[in-house]
């Protein structure tokens, strides 16, 4: 959970933060996890309701707090498949692409929207970046005994080979074994 404070902090900078409902602004430290990042909020009309839309490292997070409920909607980065800011005269609407079908965000500010959609795009460019990078994790240590193995091992069949134990055809079959290994 995030306090008041970095909400509120990362919240000040925003473009068209004073239209912003305080009463959803409040209610995201309970709804951030720890380690989550909110990188950037905008506003707009959802399901007849003035929500919060907040773009966080992990999800977009949709927030409406009325008179007496709560109501949130959570959209992992992975299911998002774009975003679309179609601009009207004054103001615009968001289109949220998820499995072929599309969430609509209307009466969103043209600059916010703008800025939404090329957030949410660098992020989702991100988070498929890492998603889909494999994880090659060594030791410092394990580096340098791996090197010096393949080359010791390689050594040993240059030696195999001038001291006429190894043919050349069986000393290249060895050599690529070793290097596929």
């Amino acid at each position: 959970m995030r306090n008041k404070k970095y909400v509120f902090e990362k919240i000040r900078y925003m473009e068209n933060s004073n239209r912003f409902s305080k009463k959803s602004v409040e209610q995201l430290p309970n709804l951030l996890g720890e380690e989550e990042e909110l990188i950037f909020s905008i506003d707009g009309f959802y399901e007849n309701n003035r929500w919060l839309i907040n773009l966080t490292d992990k999800r977009l997070l949709f927030v409406y707090k009325g008179l007496i409920d709560l109501k949130t909607k959570n959209i992992s980065l992975d299911k998002i498949e774009s975003v679309e800011f179609d601009s009207g005269l004054v103001l615009g609407s968001l289109k949220i692409w998820i499995g072929g079908e599309f969430i609509l965000i209307s009466n969103v500010s043209k600059p916010s929207g703008r800025s939404f959609v090329e957030k949410v795009n660098n992020q989702l460019e991100y988070f498929k970046q890492q998603l889909y990078q494999p994880k090659v994790e060594y030791r410092e240590e394990e580096v340098p005994k791996i090197k010096e193995d393949l080359v010791e091992k390689l050594l040993q069949l240059s030696n195999l080979k001038e001291s006429g134990i190894l043919t050349e055809e069986e000393f290249q079959i060895a050599k690529q074994k070793v290097l596929n290994s």
